[in-house]
């Protein structure tokens, strides 16, 4: 039964322990039930936080977030409530941050940007930090900038989606989530794709639903972060413990972001013009102005001839008029 509720309480994509409820075993149905009583709150995990060294109230910082491991708890995440929380923000003035925090259990530790979520498929850097260990992380960062005509330039050319672009061709992405990440949708894919073989979903899942089949989500098409930055691991200790009560975690960046990825769009609807201009000059000596100034001109024309038509018209008719009263 011990397993049993352990592979409930921390699913991972299989429940080893459930083919012994097919055998007799009576297990417990309502898995909300276990996961309430089973799973640790945010002050029972974890404490003792500080940042750049100054002391901070974890759970100001760390929130509750619904993933597919189940409720995990994160710091600068677009997706928690409030968004965000406390902010831990390193800049220029700051210098590279450092957040340490004990651990009071087993803990599995994820590095990822502020608009991505914990995947299992997923490449961020995951970490596990068994209890009464010292776990260092250093991490760099290669950003992402995007040159802002990127924006007026469509989903399907640019191939990427932005995290306020949680629209599809068909409507609407309805996810738990309000923005768009590569994981996020990936989720959704994977939620559809049991929704599909089992008419049900895992009871992880940041949904209402029951254990099912996980499998088939690396064939899900989902476009990447248009802002997605690059992490990198540059040192991960070895288990190392200490005398102390729960595990010691150091994440620290080893300097601010010095490197960019940058997107720029090569070729907007404005160069489109510029280059037809050019072209059209270079080949017949003409440009917009000239273009517009024959335009004018063969309209001019057009309004005076048909001026000087009338005009001829009226002078016509009145010498035709007082030819008529003469005669009479």
């Amino acid at each position: 039964m011990d397993d049993f509720i352990s592979d409930v309480s921390f699913f991972t994509g299989n429940c080893y322990a459930c083919r012994f409820c097919e055998n007799g075993m009576e297990c417990p149905k309502n898995f909300t039930d276990i996961l309430e009583k089973f799973r640790t709150g945010c002050k029972e995990i974890i404490g003792n936080c500080t940042w750049n060294g100054k002391p901070f109230e974890c759970c100001d910082a760390f929130l509750p977030l619904k993933t597919e491991f189940g409720l995990c708890f994160s710091t600068n995440s677009m997706h928690t409530s409030p968004t965000y929380g406390r902010r831990l923000i390193m800049n220029h003035k700051t210098g590279a941050g450092k957040l340490e925090f004990i651990a009071t259990e087993d803990v599995s530790v994820h590095l990822h940007a502020p608009h991505e979520i914990p995947s299992l498929i997923e490449g961020d850097i995951k970490e596990k930090v068994l209890y009464g260990s010292v776990k260092e992380i250093i991490i760099s960062v290669i950003e992402m900038v995007n040159d802002p005509t990127t924006i007026d330039v469509s989903i399907n050319h640019r191939k990427c989606r932005f995290p306020w672009e949680m629209e599809d061709d068909d409507g609407q992405l309805k996810s738990f989530y309000k923005f768009y990440d590569h994981s996020i949708c990936m989720l959704k894919c994977a939620e559809d794709i049991q929704r599909k073989y089992c008419d049900c979903i895992h009871h992880l899942m940041p949904v209402e639903g029951e254990a099912v089949l996980y499998k088939e989500r690396r064939n899900c098409k989902c476009l990447p972060s248009c802002i997605e930055p690059e992490y990198n691991t540059i040192f991960s200790s070895a288990e190392a413990y200490h005398d102390e009560p729960g595990s010691l975690v150091s994440i620290s960046m080893l300097d601010l972001p010095k490197q960019r990825f940058i997107r720029n769009i090569v070729g907007t609807n404005l160069d489109f013009v510029i280059s037809v201009g050019g072209i059209v000059g270079l080949f017949f000596g003409a440009s917009i102005l000239s273009i517009i100034d024959v335009i004018y001109t063969i309209c001019w024309r057009r309004n005076t001839i048909k001026t000087i038509t009338n005009m001829r018209s009226k002078i016509r008719f009145g010498k035709e008029t007082k030819r008529a009263k003469r005669e009479t």
